[in-house]
């Protein structure tokens, strides 16, 4: 390019050619111009493009063919304006949310994209759900998790709206006030007295203390059960018939092991009453005058004194004749030193020996012993011999 006096349009300017003139900027590879290359070349390079890609007025051209309309309904576009609208049609389309529209765009499926796997966040992990779901699966899981913490949320809500009222109600009170209660009965040595009202603190101090009393009484629950195991087995009555129907052969508690010790007690003093009934008829009807027994037998005598010793030795005299004579002895039994029957000085009852005095048997009766009379059961106490009797009793 040679500059001429047209295109100089300033005087004071020095005309340079184009071609003397160098381009120092970057290399342009998008026009193929190079760092070095004269202003001549970059203005023609540049040129060339501005043809090809704009018509005569400047505009710019498309080259539609090199774009990809697949993915456009209604495609492809001939034109700017065709292609400018259906890119307006597929996103119009996309807002209303057409399933028609969806399944007409290639590689859009809703199906597909509800199936992806996605991890679930380890706060919310359950047996059930694992580590990962499928989104659809997700998004239900999620849906119902948010009502549920709703529902949560509104209970708590409610019952914190509750409290509150309740707290304001219990502020405006005043101060605490112990509950009072009606004593039943006396407890604790008379700490309470039935009938009377009490803070409900004094009646559980006088509860507790009477009831760490009875315990000690009756041992604890271990004690009375080993005490209602240890009821003999097998028990028959000895005066009833049969045990009455509280009666339980095999007690499992305290109250149940009472009421059998009372059917006892009861069958006892039947018995023992029938007994004493028994003896008095005994000693009615077999122990008459004409029914008594020398003891042991006619061919014995005794003497007696206040020890065993003298006893002995004052029998022995009295045989001797340096005292008044041996004498016999009498009771229903005929039993030397019957325990259970009493003796007496004659046949007919009348003279019963005398509490605590020894009796000795002299010498030449058929047995030889000594032994101290009671005039109550046991009716002999402590027989022995006149050998083994000590001096000094």
């Amino acid at each position: 390019m040679i500059p001429n006096s047209k295109s100089n349009k300033s005087a004071a300017c020095e005309a340079v050619s184009s071609n003397c003139v160098v381009w120092q900027g970057p290399d342009l590879t998008c026009v193929d111009v190079c760092q070095g290359d004269s202003i001549s070349d970059v203005i023609a390079a540049m040129c060339e493009q501005l043809v090809v890609c704009c018509d005569a007025a400047g505009i710019k051209i498309f080259q539609l063919n090199n774009i990809n309309q697949s993915t456009l309904s209604g495609g492809p576009a001939t034109t700017h304006e065709g292609l400018i609208q259906l890119m307006i049609d597929d996103m119009n389309s996309s807002k209303s949310g057409s399933g028609s529209s969806n399944e007409s765009r290639a590689g859009w499926d809703c199906t597909q994209t509800l199936a992806c796997v996605v991890p679930v966040d380890e706060s919310l992990r359950t047996d059930k759900s694992g580590s990962e779901m499928t989104l659809g699966l997700y998004l239900g899981f999620l849906a119902t998790r948010i009502s549920q913490n709703i529902a949560a949320i509104t209970t708590l809500n409610t019952g914190q709206s509750s409290n509150q009222r309740r707290i304001e109600a219990l502020e405006s009170t005043g101060a605490y006030v112990t509950p009072t209660r009606v004593s039943s009965c006396n407890l604790a040595g008379g700490a309470t007295t039935a009938g009377q009202t009490y803070p409900i603190d004094s009646l559980l101090g006088a509860l507790d203390t009477d009831y760490c009393t009875l315990r000690n009484a009756t041992g604890e629950a271990g004690d009375i059960q080993s005490a209602v195991s240890a009821q003999p087995a097998g028990l028959v009555p000895l005066s009833k018939v049969s045990w009455p129907s509280s009666y339980r052969p095999s007690p499992s508690n305290g109250g149940q092991s009472l009421a059998n010790a009372w059917a006892v007690v009861d069958d006892l003093r039947d018995y023992v009453t029938s007994l004493e009934t028994r003896i008095a008829n005994i000693e009615v009807t077999c122990c008459a005058t004409n029914s008594m027994l020398r003891m042991p037998d006619s061919g014995t005598l005794f003497y007696n004194n206040t020890t065993c010793a003298t006893a002995c030795t004052s029998a022995a005299t009295a045989a001797g004749g340096e005292a008044p004579s041996c004498y016999a002895i009498w009771n229903s039994s005929g039993v030397l030193f019957d325990a259970n029957v009493k003796a007496y000085l004659d046949s007919s009852k009348v003279q019963e020996l005398i509490n605590g005095v020894w009796y000795a048997l002299c010498p030449g009766s058929p047995v030889s012993g000594v032994a101290q009379y009671n005039t109550t059961y046991p009716y002999w106490r402590t027989p022995s011999t006149c050998e083994t009797c000590s001096k000094g009793e």
